[in-house]
């Protein structure tokens, strides 16, 4: 609940209005969404809506600021030249 209302907040400061269509097709159960994001902020409008656990390279979690940021939203890092890495999920 902490990191949606964080998000929400996040989008707010930065003037962004979040506007979801067609909500009701995602299932009600687990579910594996794929998103090939084209912001960072993508991130914080996915995580405002529903949040969910992120996968990212391990690289991003050297990122300056976004690393950190990603760290406390949960994301599962992995090393994609690992096939023991890829097996983790």
């Amino acid at each position: 609940m902490h990191i949606q209302q964080w998000s929400t907040h996040l989008l707010r400061i930065f003037g962004i209005e979040l506007a979801v269509k067609n909500a009701e097709v995602l299932p009600s159960s687990s579910y594996l969404l794929s998103s090939n994001h084209i912001s960072w902020m993508d991130i914080h409008a996915i995580n405002a809506f529903h949040p969910i656990r992120f996968v990212a390279k391990s690289e991003v979690e050297k990122w300056p600021i976004f690393g950190w940021m990603a760290k406390q939203l949960g994301t599962v890092f992995i090393r994609r030249d690992s096939s023991r890495h890829a097996h983790l999920l």
